[in-house]
């Protein structure tokens, strides 16, 4: 069980797929806070949990929230 949860919203512009938003979420933060922040490594180690997306699209948009599990 997490500690703590992280919430993010997201809004993008035209229609994308769960799997690409969290590779842009690593992609992204991939170097950000350094090494022992990455997100692939705080995975392994068990300190973030698995990333959920959750999407819905509105017109021409994808909207939705993103949900990390953290024990940090």
């Amino acid at each position: 069980m997490a500690k703590y949860l992280i919430k993010a919203t997201i809004a993008v512009d035209g229609i994308v797929e769960k799997h690409d938003i969290i590779g842009a979420l690593f992609g992204q933060t991939e170097g950000l806070l350094g090494n022992e922040f990455d997100l692939r490594v705080l995975q392994d180690k068990g300190r973030v949990g698995r990333i959920l997306v959750n999407t819905r699209v509105q017109g021409n948009k994808t909207v939705g929230e993103i949900l990390i599990p953290s024990n940090l």
